[in-house]
Formats: C-alpha cells, sequence, structure tokens
C-alpha cells in the first residue's frame, strides 16, 4: 500500500475537491485525480462520485477513509519513533541488580535518571552475581549492578566500596572488638550467606590463603535479616557486606580484617565490553557514578577510604 496515494486520498476527501486537494499539496490537480484513480484501481473501489461541481465519498469510501487516517497516524508516529531512536532519545534498558539493591539505591538512582530520560523504558530484573554477568555477556541484560568483575567480554565501572562485617549480639566477644581478624573465627558458629555471595567469596579466598578451614557453618541463607536476627539471638557470627542492612537493635557490626587490611570489594556497573553505547545507556553509567559515590549502602560505617592494596582493586574500565 503506497503512503503518498493514502495521503492524497484523505486530503481530496477532506478539501471535497481535487483542486482545492492540489493546492494543498503543491501538487497539480492531474497528479492527484491520477493518484487517487490509481489507488481507485488497486482497491477496485470506487472511491468518490461527483455531487455538483464538488466531490464526496462513496460509502466503502467512508470506510476506508477512517482506516486511512489510522494508518497515516501511526505511520507519523512510526517516523517519529525512529527519528528519537537514532538521535538516542528513545529507547529500552534492562537492567539487573542485587535484592538488597531495592530498598533505597536502586530507586533513587532511576527517579533521577527518569528526570532526565523519561522517554528510556527500564526494566528490572533480580539475580546473583555471577548470573547477571553472565546475562550481560550474552546480552539479554544491557547492565547489571553486581560486584567488581572484568573480563574479555565484560567492562565496569567502580560505584562504591562494600566491606565484610561479623555481626554479633551484644554479649558475644566480638562485640568489644574495634575489629577481628579472619582467623578469630575458627571454631566460631557461621551465619553465612552461599557461596556465591560476595560476603562468602572474600571469605572463602581469605580462608584458603591462609590455610584456614571454617568447619562450623551453622546456617546459610539468602535473607541477611535473617543473619541478623539469628545473630542478635545468640546463634552465632553472620558475615555480610555493608551493602545489607547490618544495624538493627541487640547487634554490632565489626569490620573483618585480612593481614591488617579491610576484606571488601566494590560494587560496580557491568555491561558487555564490544558493544556502541547509546546516549541515554552512558548517561545511566555516569549518573550512577556519581550519584552512587556520594550516598551509597554502608557508608554510615566511615570505614577508611579504600586506597592502595585495600578494596581498591583494578582501575575503572574505560567507556
Amino acid at each position: 500500500m503506497n503512503l503518498a496515494r493514502l495521503r492524497t486520498f484523505c486530503e481530496v476527501a477532506d478539501a471535497s475537491s481535487y483542486t482545492v486537494a492540489a493546492a494543498r499539496l503543491f501538487r497539480t490537480q492531474p497528479a492527484v485525480s491520477k493518484q487517487v484513480a490509481e489507488l481507485e484501481a488497486e482497491l477496485g473501489l470506487r472511491l468518490f462520485e461527483r455531487q455538483g461541481r464538488n466531490i464526496r465519498l462513496t460509502p466503502p469510501g467512508v470506510t476506508l477513509y477512517e482506516r486511512a487516517r489510522r494508518l497515516l497516524e501511526e505511520a507519523a508516529e512510526f517516523e517519529a519513533k525512529a527519528s528519537a531512536l537514532a538521535r538516542g532519545e528513545q529507547g529500552a534498558l534492562r537492567i539487573g541488580a542485587h535484592t538488597l539493591l531495592f530498598r533505597q539505591t536502586l530507586p533513587r538512582l532511576l527517579t533521577a535518571y527518569a528526570k532526565d530520560w523519561p522517554t528510556i523504558d527500564v526494566s528490572i530484573v533480580e539475580d546473583s552475581a555471577e548470573r547477571l554477568a553472565m546475562r550481560v555477556e550474552s546480552r539479554e541484560l544491557d547492565f547489571a549492578f553486581a560486584r567488581y568483575m572484568s573480563s574479555d567480554t565484560l567492562m565496569a565501572r567502580r560505584l562504591f566500596p562494600m566491606y565484610v562485617v561479623v555481626v554479633v549480639g551484644l554479649e558475644h566477644r566480638f562485640a568489644q572488638s574495634e575489629s577481628v581478624d579472619v582467623s578469630d573465627l575458627a571454631g566460631e558458629a557461621l551465619l553465612l550467606m552461599p557461596r556465591d555471595s560476595g560476603s562468602r567469596i572474600l571469605l572463602d579466598q581469605a580462608c584458603q590463603a591462609e590455610g584456614i578451614r571454617l568447619r562450623n557453618a551453622k546456617m546459610e541463607t539468602n535473607s541477611p535479616e535473617g543473619l541478623v536476627n539469628m545473630a542478635a539471638a545468640g546463634h552465632g557470627v553472620a558475615l555480610l557486606l555493608t551493602m545489607a542492612s547490618v544495624e538493627a537493635e541487640g547487634v554490632r557490626a565489626v569490620p573483618l580484617l585480612h593481614h591488617g587490611r579491610h576484606l571488601a570489594t566494590w560494587s560496580s556497573i557491568l555491561w558487555a565490553r564490544r558493544r556502541e553505547l547509546p546516549p541515554y545507556a552512558k548517561a545511566l553509567i555516569e549518573l550512577a557514578s556519581v550519584q552512587l559515590r556520594m550516598g551509597f549502602p554502608g557508608e554510615q560505617f566511615r570505614f577508611p577510604a579504600n586506597a592502595g592494596d585495600d578494596a581498591a582493586g583494578p582501575p575503572d574500565s574505560p567507556m
């Protein structure tokens, strides 16, 4: 179906005149008459009939006029949408994140982002850090908020530090300490996140480096709140990242050290290395970099800045 013929048909119907329609379209009257005749031949229908000096739509023409108008409006919307996409003003982002970011951090970030990019459709899924990275690599997700990792297929921008802390009830011996070393955990009843969690990976790496085997894992759960509640009740020592809500009544959070350094990592935003990011995607990276460094989960602990060999890790990957 030729959209130019549909436009001419609608213009003639609105004007009830070939001559007036031709003037509005900046065409000659014979050219307009020819386009209508070609459309009638294509459809096998008469669209207009004479009424004195004017013309009017036939009954089939009346029916098809409304449809033609809708088609032209949709075509105009299509062209406008394509133009906006080409300019980077419209689009969609698929984002993955850990559940803990859904409390305040991610809603606050996306609210600020929507003010600058109101036409970008953002969808969000929750998953573990490893699975989020895999979904970014496969292009199922555009971005993931997860702990820092970089590879041949992933780019990363560090956002804020995450320290491992031990959370204990106020009667526990660690509650009076300024810090706890990994070696001090031997013999303690441990309340742990799953093995693919950031706190657990850091703990396991430190223990392996020291040849320590922590045998008394009393509880393992994806729920930080559950671990904190168990610690408050005196059932063991919970190990969590400061990204979790570790401040509660009846407990104290103490930093975990390894060779005198904080056991820590970085939260980051990940994306596929070999892909061209549209302007609205780059804008999210920059906004996250600024906003999440000014305010982030766990900043209330005011641990020393991550410098040198602490939690700084590798430098930011380039855009």
